[in-house]
């Protein structure tokens, strides 16, 4: 549900998009949650700064 919420918001970025398939792949594979989440982060801080660069660019 997070990750869909945030995806929504990103819009056309499309590495949001997969983020549902790394969730349940890592799910099965037995990660927790705070992997997930920590990893996941990461990401979406990296992608929001590039995207806020592209925009004041």
């Amino acid at each position: 549900m997070t990750s869909r919420h945030l995806g929504n918001q990103a819009g056309s970025i499309p590495t949001y998009q997969s983020f549902d398939a790394r969730w349940e792949f890592a799910h099965s594979s037995g990660e927790t949650l705070g992997n997930i989440r920590s990893a996941f982060m990461l990401e979406f801080w990296s992608k929001q700064e590039s995207h806020e660069g592209l925009l004041s660019a």
